[in-house]
């Protein structure tokens, strides 16, 4: 037998994300079902999902306008009225962003975590088409809820550098190149795969893609970026090999590259 259970969230309501989505949870479904394999032979299985709501009916930053002090959250009237249940992910697997209907911005790392990524064994968040093509459209999806972007972690910059360098996959035979910005890993994307599969076109197609929307939204303008090559030797993969490959990334990413009027 299956029970299902609503739990209506109160304001301030919370703007989470998950799986390159971004909502405002409104309620928490609960799902209740037998379990047969318990050690006894009776026992439950809980299932937690959030339920979101995509909108707005004012406008954010209009509704700054009218309530200068924010004193007052947003209340369930305020919202559209179609919601949807995020039933793939549980309660424990979503992220918070910050409060609706307060003033507020994201970092880079923090917009860049909210694209869909599959995590190595080595903490890498690994990239694929659908999270560059995702990414494109975070910055639209944090302003329709309100949510601005902060370059304070490059505006002192005179020139923004972003490192690169190769690094095993899992299953230590897939290449993969990491980028990073300031200690800071951003994403890594595959070079070529077990087979050798040549794809340094597609991956600096990538890059260029993923720069763009960072000098777009992050990079002050008139403020240079470039990609550089970072040496490092506890890789443990043959580095004449790969060097090679590596460099022709950066140079094809350099090319296309441009600051910011």
């Amino acid at each position: 037998m299956i029970q299902s259970h609503l739990l209506p969230a109160q304001p301030p309501y919370q703007i989470i994300y998950a799986g390159g989505e971004i909502g405002i949870q409104v309620a928490t479904l609960v799902v209740v079902e037998d379990d047969s394999t318990h050690y006894d032979g009776y026992g439950i299985k809980t299932h937690s999902h959030p339920v979101v709501n995509y909108g707005l009916k004012d406008n954010l930053p209009e509704l700054y306008k009218k309530d200068k002090n924010r004193a007052e959250f947003l209340s369930m009237w305020q919202l559209q009225p179609e919601c949807a249940v995020w039933d793939k992910i549980e309660i424990s697997n979503i992220k918070v962003l910050g409060l609706a209907g307060l003033t507020q911005s994201v970092s880079l790392e923090e917009c860049l975590a909210i694209v869909p990524a599959r995590n190595n064994k080595y903490n890498v968040r690994i990239w694929n088409d659908y999270s560059v093509m995702t990414l494109n459209h975070i910055p639209e999806k944090l302003r329709h809820f309100g949510i601005g972007i902060s370059q304070a972690e490059i505006m002192q910059q005179d020139e923004v550098v972003l490192s690169i360098w190769p690094a095993y996959d899992d299953d230590e035979k897939t290449v993969i190149v990491c980028l990073g910005f300031e200690d800071m890993d951003l994403f890594a994307l595959p070079l070529y795969d077990e087979f050798h599969k040549n794809s340094i076109d597609t991956c600096a197609k990538s890059i260029v893609s993923v720069l763009s929307m960072i000098i777009l939204h992050f990079v002050p303008s008139m403020t240079p970026v470039k990609l550089v090559m970072e040496p490092n030797e506890e890789l443990g993969i043959t580095r004449s090999k790969i060097e090679p490959d590596v460099k022709k990334v950066v140079e094809m990413v350099n090319k296309q590259i441009t600051y910011k009027p």
